[in-house]
């Protein structure tokens, strides 16, 4: 994709400013083959970072979109390089990095929090326009047992102070209401393509990163990415189409 070779040329730009301000290098005395030669450990870090992404890296890799998704991209990748070569150390990288920690995982939230509600209302909505809006009828119909018994434990808990049934989901219990109603659900919630267990994974990837943005907000630092930050804009712009065509 053209985003990612722009990450390639703008990474490799920074190894040859490497090259000539730490190891002194005059590239343009070198003919083709030394230049190849001094090259070429950057090159087989580059080949290394992308062989070793998992398809769920990859995905996030490629939502990296525009100027900004460039940017990121590129500093992921110095990123790498520097920790495999620690001379290697790009003007700018440090302080990107700090600020991706700062802000990031605050956008992030936000993010979550947007798909969250998102679900919330159509979930509910759907079970209580296909049960009947009673309570008892949606609640018991289109909630699996393991999930009622999940909310309810907590409302008792809570002394009834959580609120109602409704407003006592987990993100991640959509996943198991959307399953048992899959008809009723296909249609909208679906994600890719494959079984209903892949096509509804994108609930547990944003479970997943939901943890270290919880934990972050009460003092404990796991900042997102910028690759997990671009994904979840993707679902939550994809959830809000979805939605949207009802």
């Amino acid at each position: 994709m053209n985003d990612g070779v722009t990450v390639c040329i703008n990474v490799l730009r920074s190894i040859f400013n490497h090259l000539q301000s730490i190891k002194q290098l005059q590239l343009s005395d070198l003919d083709d083959a030394e230049l190849v030669e001094v090259a070429q450990p950057f090159a087989r870090m580059v080949g290394k970072y992308f062989a070793s992404r998992n398809v769920e890296q990859m995905t996030q890799l490629r939502a990296l979109r525009g100027v900004q998704g460039q940017t990121a991209g590129t500093r992921r990748l110095e990123q790498y390089i520097s920790q495999m070569d620690q001379s290697f150390d790009p003007p700018g990288l440090k302080e990107f990095l700090d600020r991706e920690k700062a802000q990031t995982t605050t956008r992030a939230y936000e993010e979550i929090k947007s798909i969250e509600h998102v679900l919330q209302a159509t979930v509910v909505s759907e079970l209580k326009n296909e049960f009947g809006a009673e309570e008892e009828s949606w609640w018991f119909s289109g909630v699996p047992k393991a999930v009622r018994k999940k909310v309810d434990d907590r409302r008792n808990e809570e002394a009834g102070k959580s609120g109602a049934r409704e407003q006592n989901f987990d993100l991640i219990d959509y996943r198991p209401i959307i399953l048992e109603n899959w008809e009723l659900f296909e249609p909208t919630l679906a994600r890719g393509k494959g079984s209903k267990e892949s096509r509804t994974k994108w609930i547990v990837e944003v479970n997943d990163l939901r943890k270290p943005v919880m934990h972050a907000s009460r003092g404990q630092s796991l900042p997102i990415t910028e690759e997990q930050l671009a994904l979840l804009v993707e679902i939550r712009e994809w959830l809000e189409t979805q939605v949207g065509q009802q």
